[in-house]
């Protein structure tokens, strides 16, 4: 609340904050060190036991780089997987980022800034929501490795939502169709976090 509206006595305007449920396993860190180690320990594990060791090598470097990013445009939280579901290791992460339009744009605006892709409208039970999927091959011109993102945006109520937190899903996969298939599992397992989605306020 700025000073002209503590004069006028206009009320606070409550902070919102969101939940998401997630399966056994999973945990909320911030941008730290320690998520950052944790999400290289997973990928390494995964490659290694399935023949590519070769592959895990750089991924400490890699995942540097993927954290400055999310710390470059303010990720406020990440969730990891931090034990094993089914005797499978899970490479992913799910960032949240919190974004306000700005003036005289609308959360379509928004989402054509973000560089995640082609957004589409979705349907979540708490409310719509913008969601877009981008595919990359030869992951840094690794034969092999591909990526699959799926970023969600989704808006604060109202007709003329200000503010939107993004969430975005990042999975490292082998190239080919055990890699594919391992994706489709994955993208239905973002799909049921994210309709557990609710705003709440504080």
């Amino acid at each position: 609340m700025n000073l002209a509206d503590e004069l006028k006595g206009v009320a606070p305007t409550p902070e919102l904050s969101y939940t998401l449920l997630f399966p056994p396993g999973w945990a909320h860190f911030g941008m730290t060190r320690e998520a950052e180690k944790q999400l290289v320990s997973n990928i390494q594990e995964i490659y290694q036991e399935r023949g590519k060791a070769e592959l895990a090598l750089d991924l400490r470097t890699r995942t540097h780089v993927y954290f400055s990013k999310l710390r470059q445009i303010g990720a406020r939280a990440i969730y990891l997987p931090i034990r094993r579901v089914d005797d499978i290791v899970l490479p992913v992460s799910i960032a949240a980022v919190p974004y306000s339009v700005p003036t005289g744009s609308t959360i379509l605006g928004l989402a054509s800034t973000l560089g995640s892709g082609s957004f589409e409208e979705v349907q979540l039970p708490q409310g719509p929501a913008l969601r877009a999927v981008v595919d990359r091959n030869r992951v840094d011109k690794e034969e092999g490795l591909s990526s699959r993102t799926i970023t969600y945006l989704v808006p604060t109520p109202g007709e003329r939502p200000r503010q939107a937190v993004m969430f975005s899903f990042a999975i490292l996969h082998l190239t080919g169709e055990e890699g594919t298939e391992f994706v489709e599992v994955l993208e239905a397992l973002f799909a049921s976090i994210m309709s557990t989605f609710r705003w709440r306020h504080e």
